[in-house]
């Protein structure tokens, strides 16, 4: 008989942990609360605190859905504790570069080793707190808002599923390949600005309205078709949360279709989308080039 190949293993992440189940996950419609709200929160970085308050001044309650853009942890002074206030409030969330370097961490604790100032909080999570992180996938597709959450970026033109995960988690710029003609013939990623690169997010034509996070030198993002939400909240700035009503408050809803099928772009006025943050209470680290 024929010998059957096994499906090959998914390579590690950057950072060498597992690959998680899905790497790009989809929060289906009937997940959601038709009478409930859809709340996007921008990087925490271990600010429970200002989380907490975030979460009350938006009166988050058990129909909303919570939603992160990654990140949730270092830098801030209490990372386990924003693990478990999402965990809590049954949060999904995207894998950020600071999550999964978070998780190697934790990897090299287990096994005995020493780990740095910035990732002593590994040493806190219980084996559950550790296994919700492993699973955070690299985006969460929400069709029926016609929405995409990812943490760092995503290269115009190519299929998600082409994507490079170290470029999901730490690309801020997209950079021109010109043809013979010089005529744009694709985009090349890139963590740090470089001369003739733009915001991959003012380059980004959708049809899925992105939100994303990791760029807190540029602040909050107001592009056409994609919302960035790192306002540095670490750096002393403000956490921010960008709201969504229910979809029982659209008429036909962002996608009318509900399955992600509508191909014209959406945006944030489309999405009836609303703006809410809260003060840093200090500035817990100082901000590098990149932020």
């Amino acid at each position: 008989g024929r010998l059957l190949q096994a499906a090959l293993p998914r390579p590690p992440t950057p950072n060498g942990n597992p690959a998680p189940p899905v790497l790009h996950a989809t929060l289906r419609r009937e997940q959601l609360n038709e009478s409930g709200r859809l709340v996007i929160v921008g990087d925490i970085h271990g600010c429970d605190d200002e989380f907490g308050e975030l979460l009350q001044k938006v009166e988050l309650s058990s129909t909303d859905t919570l939603v992160l853009v990654g990140d949730l942890v270092n830098k801030g002074p209490n990372s386990a504790g924003v693990l478990r206030r999402a965990r809590a409030h049954n949060a999904f969330a995207v894998r950020g570069n600071h999550d999964d370097s978070g998780l190697a961490a934790y990897r090299v604790w287990l096994d005995g080793g020493d780990v740095k100032k910035k990732h002593k909080w590994v040493k806190e999570l219980s084996r559950e707190e550790a296994a919700w992180l492993e699973k955070l996938p690299f985006t969460l597709a929400i069709p029926a808002y016609q929405t995409l959450i990812v943490h760092a970026g995503l290269i115009p033109g190519v299929p998600l599923a082409s994507q490079s995960c170290l470029d999901m988690y730490k690309m801020r710029d997209v950079f021109p390949v010109n043809d013979e003609d010089g005529n744009i013939k694709r985009w090349i990623a890139s963590e740090k600005p470089l001369k003739g690169g733009k915001a991959w997010s003012k380059k980004w034509t959708g049809p899925e309205h992105v939100f994303f996070g990791h760029d807190a030198k540029r602040k909050l993002q107001l592009r056409t078709y994609a919302t960035g939400l790192d306002t540095g909240c670490c750096y002393g700035g403000e956490l921010t949360a960008c709201v969504l009503p229910p979809l029982s408050s659209f008429e036909k809803g962002p996608d009318p279709t509900g399955d992600g099928s509508c191909r014209a772009g959406v945006t944030l006025k489309d999405l009836k989308g609303q703006l809410v943050t809260v003060a840093s209470r200090r500035v817990y680290e100082e901000p590098t080039g990149g932020a």
